[in-house]
Order: structure tokens, then C-alpha cells, then sequence
């Protein structure tokens, strides 16, 4: 059933009605060129115009989407400890008094050094406890006139040319590593990296922390890693090819949004992107850009920067 409504106008009326949708009609139109002008500054402020010269000292370097096989890498935290086959406790072969102890810890040592002479408690015959191989002394237990005896150590000497690091594997990560594999770690202080594989993954689960560990050999002949220290690596796990990739420093988030800075015409120009797998150095693209077009790949973070300003001050 329609329900009609009818409206009776006087004829007294019928100007001032006339009159009444005339002025809305006007009021809808003026709003609509108003937000359309808006939306006009908007977009002609949603870009940036920089020179090369410019983008040459600000060090933002243009690359071009391009399909690329990205590595899936596994983040890592582990942990340095001393290589077991390359440290040595020494102990006294009999009871007796320490009568001279010649280094401390910390001190290098050579094959063959002195460490402490020790006296037996039973035919005061002085013992030499020697360095078996060049090295570090990391612990020392030799005070003169201290007592020792056969069950504790005097000296822990290691050789630290080469470390080892553990990393800690949880739960869905466990399957994923494997003896071989390589892990790459960052040098202290340093953009260099090294690889190392995997020579031994424990086969018991850590009760406390429900993790195993993956091992590597580090050289560390310049002394850059300390046992006890924290360490990252990465694990490449798998790799992929993608028909559309970026680096992963081309990306900034503005208004919640992954954003690209896309050149057109002389103009960067921020570009909403859906981002898809990302190993940290190149990140996968699922919408938002095309092959081949030019972006803001290395320090984007200024063009960012530069065009919140300009808000801030278009703002004001």
C-alpha cells in the first residue's frame, strides 16, 4: 500500500516556496564547488617537487618496480660463547700452596707462558702450571699463599680467534632450521656482514624457555665478539620471486597508511601501496604501483618529512 502525502499551497504561498528551493539548490551547489576546490589543493599539495641536484644532496636515490626473488629470512637472537673445543681448565696435579701466580685474568697468554708455580703439601715439590696454547686467561682462582688442590681450576685459558654463537629457535620456527644453512650476523659497529651455516642444532627442547638452539663458527680473530655478548642473525629460509618489488626503505607509513613516493612528470607523488612479503630489504607489492615505475628508494624518510611540513604549514 503507497502512502501519499499532499502538500497544499496557498497561492500567497507559491513565491516564498519557489523562493525557499532556489536558495537550498544554491546552498548544495556553493558547498559542492567549495569541497571540489578542496579537494583540488588537496591533491595539487600531495606532491613534491624536487630538483636532481636536490635529490643528489639529500642522498634519495630513483630506482625503478622491478620483479625480484626475495629471500624469506627468520630474525634471530642468540647469544656468544666461547668455542668448547678451544678452552682449557687447568688444575694442580696434587694439593698445595700457590707460591707465585704470574698472570692475571683478562692478560694474553702464549703456548709454554708461566702461569703459577704451586708447592706440594707432601714433598714440597714446586709444580709449573703452564698456558697450553696461545690465548686469554678468562678465569683465574691462583692468589699466593692460597690453597688449591686437584678438583678446582687455577686458570681457564681460551682461545677466542673463534667463537661460537647459539641461537634460540621457538616454537613454529623449530622445524624451519636445519644443520647447513646459513645464518648471516652484522659486525659490531659495522654495515659488514659475515655468513656462517648452521654446524649443530640441539635436539633436546630447553624446559624453562621451550626453545632449542642453532650453532655457528664465528672467526673472530680482531676480537669483535665477547662471549657473554647478545647477537642477531638472519636465517634465509626460503625464496620467492614476485612480479613487483620495492626496497624496503622506499617505505613509509603516513596516516596509518604504507606509502611509496612514486616520480611522475618531476613530481613525487605519495602513493598508497598493499605491502606483501618483506625481508627487510626489498618488500613485495601487491597493489599501488607498476613495473617500471621510478621511486624514492634510499632515504624517503626526508620526502616524508618534507611533506607533513608542508601540511603543517598549508595548516596554519
Amino acid at each position: 500500500m503507497k502512502i501519499i502525502t499532499k502538500i497544499s499551497v496557498k497561492p500567497h504561498d507559491f513565491k516564498a516556496l519557489i523562493l525557499f528551493f532556489l536558495l537550498v539548490s544554491y546552498s548544495i551547489t556553493s558547498v559542492r564547488a567549495e569541497q571540489g576546490s578542496e579537494h583540488q589543493e588537496s591533491e595539487e599539495a600531495q606532491h613534491l617537487e624536487l630538483s636532481d641536484q636536490t635529490l643528489k644532496e639529500s642522498e634519495i636515490i630513483i630506482e625503478k618496480v622491478t620483479a625480484k626473488e626475495i629471500e624469506i629470512r627468520l630474525h634471530l637472537n642468540g647469544k656468544i660463547i666461547p668455542n668448547e673445543n678451544k678452552v682449557a681448565h687447568l688444575m694442580s696435579r696434587f694439593s698445595g700452596i700457590v707460591k707465585d701466580a704470574k698472570k692475571g685474568g683478562g692478560e694474553s697468554v702464549k703456548k709454554g707462558d708461566l702461569l703459577a708455580i704451586i708447592e706440594s703439601n707432601q714433598n714440597l715439590q714446586a709444580f709449573e702450571l703452564k698456558a697450553p696454547f696461545d690465548g686469554i686467561i678468562i678465569s683465574r682462582h691462583a692468589t699466593i699463599g692460597e690453597l688449591v688442590n686437584e678438583a678446582s681450576d687455577v686458570f681457564i685459558v681460551a682461545d677466542l680467534s673463534e667463537v661460537w654463537a647459539d641461537f634460540f629457535i621457538f616454537g613454529s620456527e623449530l622445524h624451519k632450521v636445519k644443520v647447513g644453512q646459513t645464518i648471516s650476523i652484522r659486525l659490531p659497529e659495522s654495515k659488514s656482514y659475515i655468513n656462517s651455516k648452521i654446524t649443530y642444532v640441539s635436539s633436546i627442547v630447553e624446559e624453562t624457555t621451550q626453545s632449542k638452539f642453532a650453532r655457528i663458527v664465528i672467526p673472530n680473530e680482531q676480537g669483535y665478539f665477547s662471549p657473554g655478548a647478545f647477537i642477531t642473525g638472519e636465517l634465509t629460509i626460503d625464496k620467492v620471486s614476485v612480479p613487483l618489488a620495492v626496497k624496503s626503505s622506499a617505505i613509509q607509513i603516513i596516516e596509518g597508511k604504507s606509502t611509496i613516493f612514486l616520480r611522475h612528470e618531476g613530481k613525487l607523488i605519495p602513493t598508497e601501496a598493499r605491502v606483501g612479503r618483506n625481508n627487510g630489504e626489498y618488500a613485495e607489492i601487491l597493489s599501488g604501483v607498476s613495473l617500471g615505475d621510478e621511486y624514492a628508494a634510499g632515504k624517503s624518510f626526508v620526502l616524508k618529512a618534507e611533506l607533513e611540513k608542508g601540511e603543517a604549514e598549508h595548516g596554519h
